[in-house]
C-alpha cells in the first residue's frame, strides 16, 4: 500500500535517526486520507479507517534497516546524499 500523499506531494511520515545508533529519535506522523492498494492492473485508491489515519508508516525497525543502508550509500559516495 502507498500513501496517496507519495503520488500527490501532500506531506509524507518524517523520521529522524540519531547516526550513531541508528535509533529513531524524532518522528512525525501525517494523516492518511487515502491510499493507493496494489492490484493486478495497477492501483485503486480506498479511504483509511480513521483509527488507521496516524499509524506509522515504518516500523523502529524499518527505520534502523534505512539509516543502515544510508550509512552504507554515505560510505561509497564519500557524503551524506538525498535519497527518495
Amino acid at each position: 500500500m502507498l500513501p496517496i500523499g507519495c503520488i500527490h506531494g501532500t506531506t509524507p511520515d518524517t523520521y529522524r535517526l540519531d547516526k550513531a545508533t541508528l535509533r529513531v529519535r524524532e518522528r512525525d506522523i501525517a494523516a492518511k486520507v487515502e491510499i493507493a492498494v496494489a492490484e493486478d492492473d495497477g492501483t485503486r485508491v480506498v479511504g483509511v479507517l480513521e483509527s488507521e489515519r496516524r499509524a506509522s508508516t515504518l516500523s523502529r525497525r524499518e527505520c534502523s534497516g534505512l539509516g543502515r543502508l544510508g550509512r552504507w550509500i554515505e560510505s561509497r559516495f564519500g557524503s551524506p546524499l538525498c535519497l527518495k
